[in-house]
């Protein structure tokens, strides 16, 4: 099992990946993430492997250059999105209401959901300090603990 944190997602020159492991061959490895071309690298060492990644962005950049192309980038601001029909038109009929476009009705809910995304995990953060001031980390704590916590806003200094 691969556990997602920021502790394993690089970011290099614009480039991002997540780091990922293969219990089999015992190797770290990772594929630059968001673009069209295909781009892996590997290590075994844990201390090596941020190095192969920028290698593998360099690499990738400078193959770019020596064939003309240009090299791709992540997240080019457009995507698809599949949802039913009904939601279609519900989104639709708010966004014309609201006098907006769909795009921009799409991109104000994910800033939205973004913002309360950062705004919970801030306050997760911020009661887990109060509640357990001598704790460094809190990767330990069980969820019976930190539901227990009593509930209380906390503004950003």
């Amino acid at each position: 099992m691969v556990i997602f944190d920021m502790n394993n997602c690089f970011e290099y020159k614009g480039y991002h990946s997540k780091i990922e492991y293969d219990y089999e061959s015992k190797t770290l490895f990772g594929i630059i993430d968001g673009i069209q071309d295909l781009v892996t690298f590997e290590s075994n060492s844990s201390s090596d492997i941020e190095s192969e990644f920028h290698a593998a962005v360099d690499d990738y950049l400078e193959f770019c250059s020596s064939m003309g192309k240009e090299p791709d980038k992540e997240y080019k601001g457009t995507f698809n999105v599949r949802i039913s029909p009904d939601l279609h038109r519900r989104a639709s009929i708010k966004a014309f209401q609201d006098n907006i476009s769909l795009n921009q009705f799409v991109q104000k809910a994910i800033q939205n959901e973004l913002r309360g995304r950062i705004n919970n995990e801030y306050h997760i953060y911020c009661s887990l300090q109060n509640a357990f001031p001598n704790q460094n980390s809190y990767s330990d704590i069980s969820f019976k603990q930190v539901s227990s916590i009593p509930t209380k806003s906390y503004m950003r200094s």
